[in-house]
């Protein structure tokens, strides 16, 4: 029953002392910015090019539609440690939420996309 109560990736003390003290760094928050919105866009075309439907974001991750292979892909994902969202509670089954983490990473996850599909 507790296991509902709490997010799907918890945060520990050390993170929130950490994510504290960043948005007190004007400079690291622009930054940190500047590299979230590239690397959406490099998810956002990424994902389009492999031919995922990408829905439009303004937030620091994006919604894909993967259809039925969404839930192997998942798993084949978690297999090379890379974690994302299902999302099984939108009227079908195949979305995944994907958020945009460095360039490196999303060139990454990109790469382990197109070796699953």
């Amino acid at each position: 029953m507790m296991r509902r109560a709490c997010t799907p990736y918890p945060v520990n003390t050390a993170a929130l002392v950490a994510a504290e003290a960043s948005i007190r760094d004007a400079r690291f928050l622009r930054n940190y910015m500047r590299e979230v919105l590239q690397s959406r866009a490099l998810l956002e075309e990424g994902l389009t090019r492999l031919g995922a439907r990408v829905y439009p974001s303004a937030a620091n991750f994006v919604l894909v539609d993967f259809g039925p292979g969404a839930h192997r892909l998942v798993c084949a994902l978690e297999r090379k440690g890379i974690l994302v969202r299902e999302r099984k509670d939108f009227p079908r089954e195949g979305f995944v939420r994907i958020s945009a983490g460095t360039r490196a990473n999303t060139r990454r996850l990109l790469r382990a996309i197109e070796e699953i599909l």
